[in-house]
């Protein structure tokens, strides 16, 4: 009898408690998650997550890292070493993606049952498109994993009231859970940050112990390492964070910081280089199509004028430091004016700038708000120099908004600040300790208002309707083919079997062909240009009034004889 109250003791007040509000807490976000994706999935939409999609299909496939999404300008990039004509007739290979996250996804479909293809019994009433189920519930489970990873680094740096409230807030933060249905590589990224700054705070404790363990400093700096090179290779922008963190090494890593900075340095580089190698090889720089970004949205090339080019030599010349310093101050104005204020998620995040005046009794935790304060400059201008065309089509959601990647860290220091307050009550007032909680609940309050509207139509259409959205139609062996008409434009595409006509896209001419299919893109057209291309009387094609009108004085199409084949683009 004593071993069963010893042991109801246990649960209701030790190890056991802790298991069950871990429990709850998981079928809690389990619970919410299902609701969200009731009320607010959709199918792929943005170019960013179908031009991944395909990626990762045909590396599934065995095909390698190539893309059936041709950009003009990276026809261009690849001509330089002669593959641009090899690669209309052969496999494209991508230089605009980094590889981590497709590599990911391509695991994820030869590991689950999906299927590409939309059998005939579902085509009258097809909603949802199932492969995109299955990466949707994989960015899910790297959220789930993203908000204990925060849970963890608050306990460890301060207490369980300050962990509970921060991952809380993470959780109900409307903008996460909006990318979590994106498609895109945001969240793994969120996932790598937190423990990228973990490892900070673990390489601060080294620096500042009086018997510092060497082993252990080194593999803490290699780990350090290896999680900015992940980063990279997630999205390229992110190699600017080795800038901080050398900084930071630099300034207080005392006697070690040499070794540290050449741990770091080395494993960094050892992990990008065969990537960064490759893309050299194909194109001639290190980053492929992202190291042009800074051009886009600029006078020479603006909206997306750059990634349709196939001449862009004479535009890329004119452009010069004072037009980048331009770039940085406009774009950087709107991220100080509208995204600052709230860190890209709520205004919950707000209270970490207040957070940011406590002082704290560990001075490691009183360094890492320095490293903190050095990483948002860096966030800042990394978004408004890379800003492209992406983030015009979709504002909000796309890979180019790196505020979010940084907000969840801050979350902690605010979570801290409202536990400091609630603890010094502010003279006992149990009505203001209720005000402060009150406060913090608060900003899940957007997200929880959003799961009260009605449910929004799985079906993203536009751009496409899968069962039906492209029909195609194979050009013959002269080069020439049927047409194919298309509210949203026409266009040329090349599938591993050869060429087609396809629809058009808005920012390309996307196709959501996924599996055994691809999403491919030859040249682009916009909306506007409904009447894109046509065919004369000679079956050549040619380009349409109000497609001349939109691709730059009717030089937007040439005709290339590679093989035999034929393919449309879009010169600058």
């Amino acid at each position: 009898m004593q071993d069963f109250q010893g042991a109801l003791y246990r649960f209701e007040h030790g190890g056991g408690a802790r298991v069950v509000r871990y429990a709850l807490a998981l079928l809690a976000f389990c619970t919410l998650a299902a609701f969200y994706d009731a009320h607010f999935y959709k199918n792929f939409h943005t170019e960013e997550a179908m031009d991944s999609a395909q990626l990762a299909a045909n590396i599934s496939q065995g095909k390698g890292f190539t893309t059936l999404y041709i950009r003009p300008f990276s026809l261009y990039l690849l001509a330089k070493d002669g593959r641009g004509e090899k690669s209309l007739g052969s496999a494209h290979p991508d230089i605009a993606n980094a590889p981590v996250y497709p590599f990911l996804v391509a695991g994820l479909m030869n590991s689950l049952p999906m299927r590409s293809d939309i059998p005939s019994t579902r085509r009258e009433n097809f909603t949802v498109y199932q492969p995109e189920i299955f990466i949707t519930l994989f960015n899910q489970l790297l959220y789930l994993a993203a908000v204990v990873a925060l849970f963890q680094t608050a306990r460890k740096w301060f207490d369980e009231p300050t962990a509970w409230i921060s991952a809380s807030a993470f959780a109900g933060s409307e903008i996460y859970w909006k990318f979590s249905l994106s498609g895109i590589s945001t969240l793994l990224l969120v996932l790598l940050f937190i423990g990228l700054v973990r490892l900070m705070a673990s390489l601060d404790v080294e620096f500042r112990s009086e018997l510092p363990n060497n082993a252990r400093l080194a593999r803490i700096a290699a780990g350090l390492g290896a999680i900015a090179a992940l980063a990279c290779l997630v999205r390229y922008s992110l190699g600017w964070i080795m800038a901080p963190i050398l900084v930071f090494i630099v300034v207080f890593g005392g006697k070690f910081r040499w070794r540290s900075i050449l741990v770091v340095s080395v494993v960094f580089l050892a992990v990008t280089a065969p990537w960064l190698w490759r893309n050299y090889a194909l194109c001639g720089n290190f980053f492929g199509l992202a190291a042009y970004a800074p051009y886009e949205l600029t006078r020479s090339f603006p909206g997306d004028s750059l990634i349709r080019s196939t001449s862009p030599g004479e535009g890329l010349g004119a452009l010069g430091l004072f037009d980048f310093a331009r770039k940085i101050i406009a774009n950087g104005h709107e991220i100080i004016a509208s995204k600052l204020p709230t860190l890209g998620a709520n205004w919950f995040f707000t209270v970490f700038l207040a957070g940011l005046l406590l002082p704290f009794n560990n001075a490691g935790l009183s360094r890492l708000r320095y490293f903190l304060l050095m990483l948002l400059p860096v966030f800042i201008v990394a978004e408004a120099l890379g800003k492209t065309h992406v983030s015009v089509d979709s504002p909000e959601i796309n890979s180019e908004n790196l505020l979010v990647i940084f907000a969840p860290v801050t979350l902690v220091f605010a979570a801290h600040f409202l536990c400091t307050l609630v603890e010094q009550g502010l003279n006992q007032s149990l009505f203001l300790r209720a005000a402060l909680v009150g406060c913090a609940a608060m900003g899940a309050l957007p997200f929880l208002a959003g799961l009260l509207t009605p449910s929004a139509y799985p079906m993203a259409y536009p751009p496409y309707y899968p069962p039906r959205h492209p029909r195609r139609l194979k050009l013959d062996k002269t080069g020439r083919g049927g047409h194919d008409g298309h509210p949203l434009g026409h266009g040329l595409v090349r599938s591993s079997q050869g060429n087609w006509t396809c629809p058009g896209f808005q920012g390309g001419v996307q196709t959501h062909q996924f599996g055994v299919q691809g999403l491919a893109c030859c040249f682009s057209l916009r909306k506007t240009a409904q009447r894109g291309l046509s065919r004369s009387r000679r079956h050549e094609w040619k380009l349409g009034q109000a497609g001349r009108h939109y691709l730059h004085r009717g030089k937007a199409l040439e005709r290339l004889s590679f093989s035999g084949r034929f393919a449309g683009l879009a010169s600058g």
